[in-house]
């Protein structure tokens, strides 16, 4: 048997040798290829992330500006009987409305109410309805009748019902 000359193993080297750098080529190529397929998808994953967070980011900013618009009608509750009872009869001395009778009625459980017999100029009678919706305290009108007295006089009965602090019982 012949022994395998320096020329033969140098080349047989130089073959594995170039095979190898091809495998190794081609392995460098695919991880090259999986790499930007990942980095792709990474991108659009991530821009699907900031366009969510600007999105959130825009309805926080909706939301901020409601609950500040809410903020600035926010309402009291008065805090008993006395209190409910004389910021609405405040609103009818405030337009020159005469009260003839204030008193308490009855209401559901937990509110409070008063009816008001009244008397006055039309248009403070319809002022003094716009100032009790307008009143800075919780109040709701449960009914109202409204009479012609004179050519500009009126008359009228209403029971307007709150919540109070202490619970209303």
């Amino acid at each position: 048997m012949k022994t395998p000359s320096k020329t033969t193993f140098l080349a047989f080297l130089l073959i594995i040798l170039a095979v190898l750098l091809v495998f190794g080529e081609y392995k460098f190529s695919t991880m090259v290829i999986e790499s930007k397929q990942k980095l792709d998808s990474l991108k659009k994953t991530s821009m699907l992330l900031e366009r969510t967070v600007q999105q959130k980011t825009q309805q926080i900013a909706v939301y901020k500006k409601a609950i500040a618009e809410l903020e600035k009608y926010q309402l009291d509750i008065p805090e008993d009987e006395v209190d409910f009872y004389d910021k609405v009869q405040q609103q009818l001395t405030n337009n020159t409305v005469r009260s003839n009778s204030i008193r308490g009625s009855k209401a559901a459980k937990g509110r409070n109410a008063v009816t008001i017999d009244f008397e006055g100029p039309y248009y403070a009678v319809l002022q003094t309805l716009a100032d009790w919706r307008n009143m800075d305290v919780v109040v709701r009108v449960s009914s109202l009748s409204l009479n012609s007295l004179q050519e500009s006089l009126a008359r009228g009965n209403i029971t307007i019902e709150s919540v109070l602090k202490g619970g209303g019982e």
